[in-house]
Order: structure tokens, then sequence, then C-alpha cells
């Protein structure tokens, strides 16, 4: 994690970026997220919420997580221009109180299924926290898009503790700005 009071420009992100390329995962349970196994000393949050019907909507909100958009709360973002693909180390930029935090994350995985598509991430060592998050877009058998979040994670650094309620609090902002910034793009 880095702490800037200003947002930095591409090529001191892209510094920090590539400095985590060769790191590994900060913590040790790889695809956690699909799974409904919780560990002591870890949160585990869901969130979920109906973006759209049918398949023209599920394709639409599948591009919009290939290109980062649940991100894009005016608070967080993810400082990449290349779509999502497994592999990917990206930069994680949080904007609260007038400080930017830059965090690192890598792509585990990427589910691509007729009815489901997802992201996962996970965090790298320069992450305040260590952890997964797992972005699905998915269409029931009624037609009905649902976009999903699933999150295993805990503070990365014994500093972090000491704001440990502000932390869970800008977790549970996340996913809800996430959610409604897919539904606020909703085609239908």
């Amino acid at each position: 994690m880095k702490i800037s009071f200003s947002q930095w420009e591409y090529d001191k992100i892209e510094s920090f970026r590539k400095k985590q390329l060769h790191r590994d995962f900060s913590y040790p349970f790889p695809l956690i997220t699909l799974s409904n196994q919780s560990v002591r000393g870890w949160n585990r949050d869901i969130e979920k919420a109906m973006v759209g019907k049918g398949e023209p909507d599920f394709l639409f909100f599948k591009k919009q997580l290939i290109h980062w958009e649940q991100f894009n709360t005016g608070w967080t973002k993810i400082l990449t221009p290349e779509p999502a693909h497994e592999g990917q180390t990206v930069v994680v930029m949080v904007k609260t109180l007038g400080i930017c935090f830059y965090n690192t994350c890598r792509v585990v995985k990427i589910i691509d299924e007729p009815n489901r598509f997802g992201v996962i991430y996970g965090t790298l060592p320069r992450h305040a926290e260590k952890g997964e998050e797992l972005f699905m877009i998915s269409v029931d058998e009624k037609g009905d898009v649902w976009y999903e979040i699933k999150a295993f994670s805990r503070p990365n650094y014994g500093f972090i503790w000491l704001g440990y309620p502000f932390l869970r609090y800008l977790q549970e902002r996340f996913r809800k700005d996430s959610v409604g910034r897919l539904q606020s793009l909703s085609p239908s």
C-alpha cells in the first residue's frame, strides 16, 4: 500500500504495479471465494443484487466486469486500461478523507460460462488487506441477471487494525456503491 495526498500520474502507477508483478499473493487460500468455507480471524462478506433481465443484459454486464466498471464508484478505481484477464496485476485506488490509497492485486481466475461470468482477484503484499474478492454476473432460470460480490479478508498491516472499524465501513460502502454503479448502467 502506498499513500498520497494527490492522484498519481500514469508513470508512477505503472512503476508501482511493475514492482509487484512477481510477488506472491498475501493470503494462503486461493479461490476461497468459490467456496462457502469460513476461516477463523477472516471476514467473509457477500453482496448480491439484481441488475437486469435476459441474455442482452447478461452480456452487457459481463462487458462491464471485463472493463472493471464495478470499481468506478467515484472514490474507487482500477488504474489499468486493460480488460481483466488471468494473471493481470492491477493497482486499486481508494480515495477517502482527501487521501489516495494505492493497493495491488492480481487476477486469480476468470470464470466464463454460459450463465455466469466472474473475475476473482487476490491481494498482493502491497495491499492494506489480505484476501480475495469475487465479482460475478449470472443469469438464473427466470432470466434475472444478478451481480454478486464475495470477499474474504483481514488487515495486512498491524497499523490497519487501529482503524479496523473504519476499514470495515469502507468495505461495506464499496460493496453497496459497486452494486449501485452497475445498477446505474442498466441497459433495461
